[in-house]
């Protein structure tokens, strides 16, 4: 990133605020990282610029928040296509762990324009996993035992490479709905313990709406959770995804 202060000047502002209008305002960019947000509009207090702001004029542009793109499989030559499409973060659910450490290095990051990159490590599926680079997460014992030696693997490449204890574990971890109840248990009683991992994932398939909201999972993939039982998507009315986007909130 610059180091010195960017203003983005003269752009129509789409904020994090929650209003649909975009408004007249100066964005103040600092270190790669939104400093400010300026009211620009007429009767808008004035705001004096950092003397040593580099002043980019942006008249006739809207300007919008970067965009995650929370569900891929990170490939980097769609790098260029996620940035002209103000996607500035991805999450990566699961792919070739050896490739993504290295991808989501900071020499990698900064080989060109890009979006930061969260990766979840390996794909955690059960034993009818269909990929072969699945870690195989059949039980609760093997989970708890398959994620330490996981995580030890990580840890030892990332002391030879001269990185920090941790630098090369995955950022969150996610699972496929394959996965059995007591591994997925067992996956999110492992994640939440000393590792400090979010969980992401679907609906197990043999996980009831009740237990899995008091499951402390992080992040869900997928609104099967939404549907009641023996409904499916192309008959469901509105009134029907009530209970379960109530059960959400």
């Amino acid at each position: 990133p610059v180091p010195g202060p960017i203003a983005l000047v003269g752009g129509q502002v789409y904020s994090m605020d929650g209003g649909l209008q975009a408004l007249p305002a100066t964005v103040l960019v600092r270190g790669g990282r939104i400093e400010a947000l300026l009211p620009a509009h007429p009767g808008a207090p004035s705001q004096d610029l950092p003397a040593d702001a580099r002043v980019i004029d942006v008249t006739g542009l809207f300007l919008v928040p970067g965009l995650i793109d929370a569900a891929i499989s990170y490939d980097p030559e769609h790098d260029a296509l996620y940035v002209t499409s103000s996607v500035t973060t991805v999450r990566d659910t699961g792919n070739d762990v050896a490739r993504l450490l290295i991808e989501r290095l900071p020499p990698s990051r900064a080989r060109t324009p890009g979006p930061a990159l969260l990766m979840a490590g390996p794909i955690l599926d059960s034993s009818t996993a269909t990929s072969s680079q699945a870690l195989i997460l059949s039980d609760g014992p093997t989970t708890r035992e398959r994620l330490g030696l996981l995580f030890e693997t990580m840890d030892e490449r990332a002391r030879a490479l001269g990185l920090a204890e941790g630098a090369m574990r995955p950022d969150f971890l996610c699972f496929q709905p394959g996965l059995q109840p007591d591994a997925w248990r067992a996956l999110i009683e492992v994640a939440h313990g000393p590792a400090g991992l979010a969980v992401w994932g679907p609906v197990p398939t043999a996980i009831g709406r009740e237990e899995f909201l008091a499951s402390g999972q992080d992040g869900l993939l997928g609104l099967q959770i939404l549907l009641p039982p023996g409904v499916g998507w192309h008959e469901a009315a509105q009134a029907d995804l009530q209970p379960g986007l109530k059960a959400l909130a």
